[in-house]
This record gives C-alpha cells, sequence and structure tokens, in this order.
C-alpha cells in the first residue's frame, strides 16, 4: 500500500486505499462522480466509457464501439442529478442517458465540435452550456437548450487549449489554459477576452530552494495543463479562485475578479493584445496586463510536484472551497489547504478578512521562494496531505462521502478509490 505523507500541523488528515476497480483494457484516461456520488463515469484509451455502482464497486454499464477507436478524453456527469453523461472522444461529445444503459444503447445526442481531438468537456450549473477545449487552442460553447454551437472563442490561445471551466458566479464567463502558458478569462457571448494571466512572465519557482523541481522547471515551461474553480454553494470570496496545474511542477491559486491597476492604453491596443492567427501567426500575442488600465491578480502558489502537474480539482469531501487536490507526473497526489473551516476562521481572522488577504498573506507572492513542499511554506503549511501512486496521475475526482471520496486513475487500467479524512 502507498504511504501518505502528512503535515505535521493537520496531523488528522490521513488516506487509505479502499478498492481498485477493474474493467478497463487500456489506460483510464479520466474520471467524474455523478452529483449524487453513487455512480463514477471513467473512459479510457480503450475507446469505452465504464460507469461504476461506487457502493458495490461493480461495472454497472459499459458503452464501447461507438467512438471510431478514439480514446475517451474526458467525461462529465451533469450537475443537475438529470442522469446524463457528456464524455469526448476525437472530436465529437456524446450525450448519454445513464438510466437507459449501456451495450448497444444510443446517445441521446452528439456534437461535432472540434476538428481535432477535444481534451476537456466542462458544464455550467445550471446545465445550459456545455464548453469543449480542443487541439486546436480553441473552446467551443454549445447551448445545450437548443443543440447548437453558441460560440466559437478563437484566436486566443496560439497552442492546444487543455482546459476550460465556467466562472462560478458569472454566468457569460469561461476560463481556458493552454500550452501556450496562458490562462484566458472569456466573455462568451460576445467572443472576446477579457482578461490574460501570461504565466511565461512569472516566476513562482526558486530553484535554489525547490528540492526536486529546478531541472523540471529548465526544461519544462508554466504551460497549463489543469484548471480548477470550486462548482459547490461557497462563499463569494472563494468562488472567484482558480486554481492551476502546470508544466513546471507549480500549483498556482489566482483570482478571477480582482484587478491590479496598471498604466492606461488605449481599447485598440488590448484587442491587438489578446491574439490572432493570419499575418500575426507565429508571433507572441501581448500580455493583456500590458495594454489595459487593469491586470489579473496572481495570489500566489500553494506549493509545486517534482514534475508537470496533471489534474487539479477542488475538494467536495471538506467543506466548499477548503481543501485542492492536485495530481503529477511525479507519481503523487497532494492535497492543500486553502481556507481554515469557518469556525476557525471566526475565531483567528480579523474582522472583515476575506479569503483572497488570508491567501495574499500566506501563499508565496510571484517570484518569490516555496520549496518543492507545501509544508516549507511559512506557517500556513497549505500542504496536508501526500500521497504516493505508481504511476503518472491522469486525472482526479472527489465526492461528498466520509468514505472512498477521492478517485485516482493513472496510466494503468485500474481506478483506485481513496478515503481522505481524520
Amino acid at each position: 500500500m502507498e504511504r501518505p505523507e502528512t503535515n505535521s500541523q493537520v496531523p488528522s488528515t490521513t488516506s487509505s486505499i479502499s478498492s481498485r476497480l477493474r474493467g478497463h483494457t487500456d489506460t483510464v484516461c479520466c474520471c467524474d462522480f455523478d452529483a449524487s456520488g453513487g455512480l463514477l463515469a471513467t473512459g479510457g484509451e480503450d475507446s469505452s466509457i465504464r460507469v461504476f455502482d461506487v457502493p458495490s464497486h461493480a461495472c454497472c454499464q459499459v458503452y464501447t464501439g461507438r467512438f471510431a477507436q478514439d480514446a475517451v478524453t474526458s467525461v462529465r456527469f451533469s450537475m443537475s442529478g438529470d442522469h446524463i453523461l457528456y464524455a469526448a472522444a476525437g472530436t465529437v461529445v456524446y450525450a448519454f442517458d445513464v438510466r437507459k444503459g449501456g451495450g448497444d444503447t444510443e446517445p441521446i445526442r452528439t456534437f461535432k465540435v472540434a476538428g481535432e481531438e477535444v481534451n476537456q468537456v466542462t458544464l455550467n450549473r445550471k446545465g445550459n452550456f456545455l464548453a469543449a477545449a480542443d487541439d486546436i487552442g480553441e473552446v467551443k460553447v454549445v447551448d445545450l437548450r437548443t443543440n447548437s454551437v453558441f460560440k466559437t472563442l478563437r484566436r486566443g490561445h496560439s497552442n492546444i487549449c487543455t482546459s476550460v471551466q465556467f466562472h462560478p458566479r458569472r454566468p457569460w464567463e469561461v476560463v481556458s489554459g493552454g500550452l501556450d502558458s496562458r490562462i484566458l478569462k472569456w466573455d462568451f457571448s460576445t467572443g472576446r477576452v477579457r482578461k490574460e494571466w501570461n504565466l511565461s512572465a512569472e516566476s513562482t519557482l526558486d530553484d535554489s530552494e525547490a528540492e526536486g523541481v529546478g531541472q523540471s522547471r529548465m526544461c519544462n515551461p508554466p504551460m497549463v495543463h489543469a484548471l480548477a474553480v470550486c462548482e459547490e454553494d461557497c462563499a463569494s470570496d472563494v468562488s472567484s479562485l482558480l486554481v492551476a496545474g502546470r508544466g513546471d511542477g507549480a500549483v498556482a491559486v489566482y483570482d478571477l475578479d480582482a484587478e491590479a491597476a496598471l498604466g492606461s492604453s488605449s481599447k485598440e491596443q488590448q484587442r491587438k493584445g489578446s491574439g490572432s492567427r493570419g499575418k500575426d501567426r507565429g508571433k507572441r500575442p501581448a500580455p493583456v496586463g500590458a495594454c489595459d488600465q487593469t491586470s489579473p491578480i496572481s495570489l500566489g502558489m500553494l506549493g509545486s510536484h517534482a514534475a508537470a502537474v496533471s489534474h487539479v480539482t477542488f475538494a467536495k469531501m471538506s467543506n466548499p472551497g477548503e481543501f485542492a487536490v492536485s495530481g503529477g507526473n511525479d507519481r503523487q497526489v497532494r492535497v492543500w489547504q486553502l481556507r481554515k473551516p469557518v469556525s476557525v476562521q471566526q475565531e483567528l481572522a480579523p474582522a472583515g478578512l476575506d479569503v483572497q488577504s488570508s491567501l495574499r498573506s500566506s501563499l508565496p507572492a510571484v517570484g518569490g521562494g516555496s520549496g518543492a513542499c507545501g509544508a516549507e511554506m511559512g506557517e500556513s503549511k497549505p500542504l496536508v496531505l501526500t500521497i504516493n501512486t505508481k504511476r503518472k496521475v491522469n486525472w482526479l475526482a472527489t465526492r461528498r462521502s466520509a468514505l472512498e471520496n477521492l478517485a485516482v486513475v493513472d496510466t494503468s487500467s485500474i481506478v483506485t478509490l481513496y478515503t481522505i479524512g481524520p
């Protein structure tokens, strides 16, 4: 059994392997729990989807033979509890009603959303919009009420778009990340980029202090491999937080809404700064912060992995927004504490102190050193648990339960369920 490492400041946080789910014949790429937490869907390189009943560990449904031998790269249950499962394979997104069973059951809807492979699909909280990030660097937003593409968000990323999330509180905004080391916040009603984080201009890791990370950083730029927002009902100051997993090993936190004042410039410069394909193909887009009066805020870094971070998510097994979980190519899963429980905050925090203020005071600022382990990051010590796995991590999912609340898929054909808690 893998031995967890815990932060001595949070000694009650532990993990144990509860069970291993088998059925796939090749690498498992992705996973997601349904709204109730009773079902777990997985997609794999074997061009199949498997739905497991979590309490019994039985594989109750298999969808195969319909994905043109493409790997299933992303699965996502509707958050509204309507039993609809969305899955991306190749350039197509499929929708299945899991109540109708697997086997030869036809999808209830299909969407041809990309010219190249889709990397992630996600849904907004109301379940009326779907977003898909693809290898072209575009994001397609689909209106599920009309079953048609509502908007194509293009000329933003200059490389593969790996991840996309809806803003939890702003219904017309999505945020995307790509291998161009940029995070973009879009208004998808207009198709315009509103803000940009140019991560190649940041320096969040101090190689002299980050044991095992310096070599990784020299080889790997801060490409964005995964993004996460808190999708549950939570405080407004938490709902604007964005956690990013990066190619240089960093697990960084950004504020989607806060802005810092910069020098003034024209709107025309801002439009040019958003990047374009065409005669400017191949040129690095100018940072939005350099051509607008405001710039997005980087709150700092939770810590880092010794290799690229492959996935991040907010933990659902605790108070909303309290913990984030990351998995990396260093064969580790790490649990980070973003904020203290509400009762502790009320006792310790000065009146009026919000989560962003707490994070700014406890996390290392951009450009500051941190060390490879969050336990080295001062008094806050956000790293509370490390799980050593045997293979590189592909995807993570959590559910609101005291038992078997973390699903980890790696480069094997097996899904591992962990119990995280006291």
